[in-house]
């Protein structure tokens, strides 16, 4: 198992950096068919939202869909992907930042409350009700 930071997965999904990204490619593309196991920590899935919504202005619904699909390769795990993969669809489908549609989904996930202040969360929320 190889943790991975938000540089490699950036380096992957953009493909901007002729070097960069050709290591980045050797790294993740073996997990594609789950030939190697690469670990993705959910502060590097928020890091990569982050930068590719702000700095790269791409698309939120680009953003989740890359980031979504970087989940779904065999080799490549994350904490609770279920809750990743949930957040991604929200944060897509609304006005939620990432990391709040992350907490409201961890907490769908583990079957528990949640405390925010976010006045979008709570619109998210209720219309998932």
């Amino acid at each position: 198992m190889t943790v991975v930071d938000a540089n490699v997965i950036l380096r992957y999904l953009l493909d901007d950096h002729k070097s960069l990204s050709t290591k980045a490619r050797k790294i993740i593309d073996p997990a594609v068919d789950g030939e190697r196991d690469l670990f993705v920590p959910q502060a590097v899935l928020a890091e990569c939202v982050y930068v590719l919504e702000k700095l790269y202005k791409v698309p939120r619904p680009e953003v989740a869909d890359s980031l979504d699909a970087l989940l779904a390769f065999k080799g490549i795990a994350t904490h609770d992907a279920t809750a990743a993969r949930m957040a991604l669809q929200w944060y897509s489908d609304s006005r939620v930042d990432f990391v709040d549609a992350l907490v409201l989904a961890t907490a769908h996930a583990q079957g528990v409350g949640y405390a925010s202040f976010d006045k979008d969360l709570g619109k998210l929320e209720r219309r998932l009700s």
